[in-house]
């Protein structure tokens, strides 16, 4: 049903954003290099656009460090402190519109450092962020549902990430099928 739908739809919003480019700058000489182009041969020092999927295997092979600012705790705190705190119920704080794939990329982050040296503060890291950013989007996902019940979702759609602006339309979809239901009850009959 349209949960199905939804689910699909975000998963081909997370596979775009595997193949977005990101800034790369190469730390060991590659030659051979397969890319989108075609094959090159790459030397220390030399920056690239790559799709995030191949910086990524690359990073973890040490052949690049990505030259992309993702999200931080620090960010991710601020995110949390304006959007669950600060901000006005119909409102939502603007985030990049890749905040939750960010995000994601963080915790993998902290979850390779985890395995690699664990440590007390790594481990109160990883669980700050997952409680912040759960709360910033059920927070989110709250003022989304109150916007689509008052038919002010088209005030804040610059402010969604993708993957909101999907849940956005299925909710205002919900909410008008809902209300086109219940007035078809309420029609006068001839």
């Amino acid at each position: 049903m349209p949960g199905r739908l939804l689910e699909v739809k975000l998963k081909l919003v997370k596979a775009h954003f595997d193949i977005e480019p990101v800034k790369v700058v190469f730390i060991r000489d590659y030659p051979g290099l397969p890319t989108p182009g075609g094959v090159i041969n790459v030397s220390k020092g030399d920056e690239l656009e790559l799709p995030r999927w191949q910086a990524k295997l690359l990073e973890s092979e040490g052949y690049v460090e990505v030259r992309e600012r993702g999200v931080d705790i620090d960010y991710i705190n601020y995110v949390h402190y304006h959007e669950v705190k600060k901000t006005a119920a119909n409102r939502l704080v603007e985030v990049p519109p890749s905040f939750y794939r960010s995000v994601g990329e963080l915790v993998e982050k902290i979850d390779r450092a985890l395995l690699e040296k664990p440590s007390h503060m790594l481990v109160t890291d990883r669980e700050n962020v997952e409680r912040m950013v759960l709360q910033i989007a059920q927070r989110r996902l709250s003022k989304m549902v109150r916007l689509a019940l008052t038919g002010g979702g088209g005030e804040v759609k610059d402010k969604l990430t993708p993957e909101e602006a999907l849940v956005m339309s299925a909710l205002e979809e919900i909410v008008s099928a809902w209300s086109r239901f219940v007035s078809s009850l309420l029609e006068r009959r001839g």
